[in-house]
């Protein structure tokens, strides 16, 4: 899988990594510090389809590692909405040709200078994983 690195001048760069690069950092991580893990601030840009691959490929990952006993007690998927690029804030063109969607929610400009907030089939399959999880 082909991830987005945002740089420090604003660029941006396709990293590989998927499952295998974070799992490698999440074992990583626990080893040094011997402390439980929260996975925070993961998402994926681009259609939808690829975030619903995303968040069935990182649950998984997130099941796997538990059940091998790795502390891991927190999953957060970021943003909750497209992400409006630090690069408007210095940017001419209008906000929409800005943002990235990778949320749970897609926006999309209303027409007077805001966005419609659109749901979504991320939001029902993160909504299943969760209830899954609770019924255990």
């Amino acid at each position: 899988m082909t991830t987005t690195e945002f740089l420090p001048d604003g660029g941006r760069r396709s990293v590989w990594g998927g499952t295998e690069g974070i799992e490698e950092l999440i074992r990583a991580f626990h080893a040094r510090y011997d402390k439980p893990i929260f996975w925070t601030e993961t998402s994926v840009p681009g259609a939808v389809e690829d975030r619903l691959r995303w968040l069935e490929d990182s649950l998984g990952l997130v099941h796997r590692l538990r059940s091998e006993g790795l502390p891991l007690v927190g999953y957060t998927w970021w943003p909750l909405f497209s992400l409006l690029d630090w690069a408007y804030r210095e940017g001419e063109k209008p906000a929409e040709d800005y943002l990235w969607h990778m949320g749970m929610y897609d926006l999309e400009p209303d027409g007077s200078g805001g966005f419609l907030r659109i749901e979504t089939p991320v939001v029902q399959a993160f909504q299943t994983a969760a209830e899954r999880r609770s019924e255990r």
